[in-house]
């Protein structure tokens, strides 16, 4: 497994307890919510840029 696919595991999952924070405690919903998101525009970015390596070592 590479480095960025496992990076990209744990910022998804990051952003998972991010969300189930937001939806349990009211005092720092905004502040849950801001860090789901950035936390799942990583995820995200970091799978992407996986996949183009991927793409890239078979070619």
């Amino acid at each position: 497994m590479s480095q960025t696919l496992i990076s990209s595991i744990l910022f998804l999952v990051s952003a998972a307890i991010w969300a189930l924070l937001a939806i349990f405690y009211d005092d720092f919903r905004w502040l849950n919510l801001f860090l789901f998101i950035a936390f799942l525009v990583m995820g995200l970015s970091k799978r992407r840029r996986y996949t183009q390596e991927k793409d890239y070592e078979e070619d």
